[in-house]
């Protein structure tokens, strides 16, 4: 049984950003991050980060579309998971136990509330390592011109009523911890529809 990565709070009083797929998320975006902050790529972010601190992906029917791959092979980033199959089967990936889905932060180190979406548990990552401010990019939580990614979709198509049903709420009962923790969290994705931390350009996010 793979065993749990016991984070500390390495990156403490430090800016992170961390990378969603969205369709709104640019080159552009991503390399103004390079050098700047800390930076946490979420699944297919990778592949415009491949120099991020860390990749975090959730399951295992991801890992198995991109271990293959080179651009997967070819990633400098600690891999960090939410599945045990993952972790068992590649010594080189850590894993954070999944404590469900459940309102909030789990603070406990290296179990992390899922929220159902790997944004929510990067986040919950992120407070971990001991973070300061927390920027979101590529967090769009709605389909645009017909696309969900900005690379398309999963091999699995991503249903966009997903955002509003199941994903979006979640985030709503992180604010109230997180101003406990001291942590602030702005959302730098243009056009994002989740509204529940205050919106930025990127510029501001990482200036200040």
């Amino acid at each position: 049984m793979a065993e749990i990565w016991a984070v500390e709070p390495m990156w403490r009083g430090e800016v992170v950003v961390c990378i969603g797929g969205g369709p709104s998320l640019t080159q552009a975006q991503v390399d103004g991050c390079r050098g700047r902050a800390r930076v946490i790529a979420i699944n297919d972010a990778y592949r415009r980060a491949p120099w991020a601190d860390i990749l975090y992906f959730c399951d295992h029917r991801w890992w198995q579309w991109h271990r293959a791959t080179s651009e997967f092979r070819a990633v400098t980033s600690a891999r960090v998971t939410l599945d045990a199959r993952v972790a068992d089967a590649d010594p080189g990936v850590r894993y954070v136990h999944n404590e469900g889905a459940r309102k909030g932060l789990c603070l406990e180190p290296g179990h992390v509330f899922n929220g159902r979406n790997s944004g929510y548990q990067a986040i919950n990552l992120a407070v971990q390592l001991g973070v300061a401010r927390i920027v979101l990019l590529g967090y769009d939580m709605r389909a645009a011109d017909g696309k969900t990614h900005w690379f398309g979709d999963h091999p699995t198509q991503t249903k966009p009523t997903i955002f509003g049903t199941t994903f979006l709420p979640w985030f709503e009962t992180l604010s109230e911890q997180l101003d406990e923790l001291g942590v602030e969290v702005v959302n730098a994705t243009p056009g994002s529809a989740l509204t529940a931390f205050p919106m930025t350009s990127l510029k501001d996010a990482l200036r200040r």
